[in-house]
């Protein structure tokens, strides 16, 4: 009888405890309200909306940068338009909160598709409990992504490569792949490694595989934008003119002041990466599993490079520790020691921010009083709220600029937009060719060129500002379109304090 219970134990309770536990504790991690402010979901539905509602822009939507004022022509590969459908069409139909629980439930079955894997490699605890081990990296992105889709499709991917059924489902999930997110050639690659490891192995899957990996590759020119959508994810990466916090390296960010605990997971998870693979040459099985090996190995390297990918490197990792991680009575009870503890740690960190479900609170405050207020544009904002002032106004207001470097000439950010909040002189001659009214501004932007622009401005006898919050800031021109709103709303210029 007390075997019998031990044995029900490990086989039964103990892999559904855990997998409960790893559900309810991602699901807390992912309950971080959509950050509409500086994120890029508004654009994303506005892209939706403009698809549905403006037949007659969908060439130049998904063609050229027409959300901009200093830029509307410049060609650009839009490669997640399909995303932006998809989260307009949840949005309308089921609200804020709608769309963030659909995203949660994509996360999540993404997620549990890396786990059954690993249970495959090993068993359904050690896969659950390595997962939970892994959340604070799973979990470094929050904000409503495209790329979430891309997490779903490499599960999906691993998934049907390894239980080698349903392979011609591959080339579909690539085409839905290549208009949702740039992160498809990650597919490719994962397909390209199984194919190669049939071709060593002899495998009589080996010519179906060969196949199946021409046809998925050619599946990527089966968007907008051909072969240009295709390659488009190799270039990404040149200099866009702007930096972006998700594409710097690791090194980088800490050498300027900016940490983050998925930093720490990634230096640990490297380490360990390297003793897995010590672990499976000794246990002579490295060669049952070295695609996803090689795999995970390549995305540690590109999150070191660029954090953005650390969330999906973690996915990845997941199989590769199952299948080397021996089980024996000392690993369960070390294993379980550890659980514990990273429960009991990730319990106090949610315990101390945000738990939301949908938008961040009074985010809208500042759209919803321009609105009001009835303030017209032209406008000037900076890069982080580009995203937000398209989702509010556009077309009737364009952005001057958005949160998109590579939509822009990347002369445009380092010759226009950053020196016009510098130097006053070219500050001038921009607002004398564009005749801005109106300037909506995320004071939390902490680059200096920001911080310069809004000490400027604030000492400007032409600006006034009439909007503050804890987020925002908005001025108006001064001139007799706005007197009345100056006249209402205006803020004393000796309110504001810089630091």
């Amino acid at each position: 009888m007390r075997n019998a219970t031990i044995i029900y134990m490990k086989q039964k309770a103990v892999p559904a405890i855990l997998g409960v536990l790893l559900v309810v504790f991602y699901a807390l991690w992912l309950l971080w309200p959509i950050t509409i402010i500086t994120a890029d979901i508004g654009r994303h539905i506005t892209d939706g909306r403009i698809f549905f509602e403006f037949p007659q822009w969908r060439h130049a939507l998904l063609h050229t940068n027409f959300y901009s004022t200093s830029h509307p022509d410049f060609p650009i590969v839009n490669h997640h338009w399909l995303a932006g459908l998809l989260f307009y069409v949840i949005q309308a139909a089921i609200g804020w909160k709608g769309l963030h629980l659909f995203v949660i439930a994509l996360c999540m079955t993404a997620l549990l598709l890396f786990v059954r894997l690993a249970a495959r490699f090993s068993n359904g605890a050690i896969a659950s409990a390595i997962a939970i081990l892994l959340l604070p990296m799973i979990a470094y992105r929050l904000e409503i992504r495209p790329e979430f889709f891309g997490y779903l499709f490499m599960g999906l991917i691993c998934s049907v490569l390894a239980i080698k059924k349903y392979l011609y489902a591959l080339p579909v999930i690539m085409v839905l792949w290549v208009n949702i997110h740039a992160s498809f050639p990650l597919g490719i690659a994962l397909i390209g490694l199984c194919t190669v490891d049939a071709v060593l192995r002899n495998s009589p899957l080996r010519l179906k595989l060969s196949t199946i990996l021409v046809i998925s590759t050619l599946a990527t020119l089966i968007n907008p934008s051909g072969i240009a959508g295709a390659l488009y994810p190799f270039g990404i990466l040149r200099d866009p003119g702007y930096a972006v916090l998700e594409n710097q390296a690791v090194l980088f960010l800490k050498g300027i002041g900016i940490t983050s605990t998925a930093f720490t997971y990634l230096a640990g998870a490297t380490v360990l990466y390297v003793v897995a693979v010590f672990v499976l040459l000794r246990r002579k099985i490295l060669r049952e599993h070295w695609p996803y090996v090689v795999m995970s190995g390549l995305m540690i390297l590109m999150s070191w490079l660029a954090v953005r990918h650390i969330a999906m490197t973690a996915l990845l990792l997941i199989p590769v520790f199952a299948a080397a991680i021996p089980r024996t009575r000392l690993i369960y009870i070390t294993g379980g020691i550890l659980v514990t503890m990273s429960l009991l740690w990730q319990g106090y960190t949610l315990s101390h921010r945000w738990l939301v479900l949908g938008l961040e609170p009074n985010a809208n405050n500042a759209a919803m009083f321009m609105k009001k207020q009835e303030i017209n544009g032209p406008m000037f904002n900076n890069f982080d709220i580009g995203g937000y002032a398209i989702y509010h106004f556009f077309p009737e207001i364009k952005p001057f600029a958005y949160n998109r470097p590579e939509s822009h000439p990347s002369a445009f950010w380092r010759d226009v937009f950053i020196p016009m909040m510098q130097d006053d002189s070219v500050w001038y001659r921009e607002l004398e060719k564009y005749d801005f009214n109106v300037i909506l501004f995320y004071y939390g932007d902490r680059t200096p060129w920001a911080q310069e622009f809004l000490k400027a401005r604030i000492n400007d006898i032409a600006w006034i500002p009439v909007f503050a919050d804890r987020n925002n800031i908005i001025f108006v021109r001064d001139k007799a379109e706005n007197w009345k709103v100056i006249q209402d709303f205006g803020i004393p210029k000796d309110t504001f304090v810089f630091k």
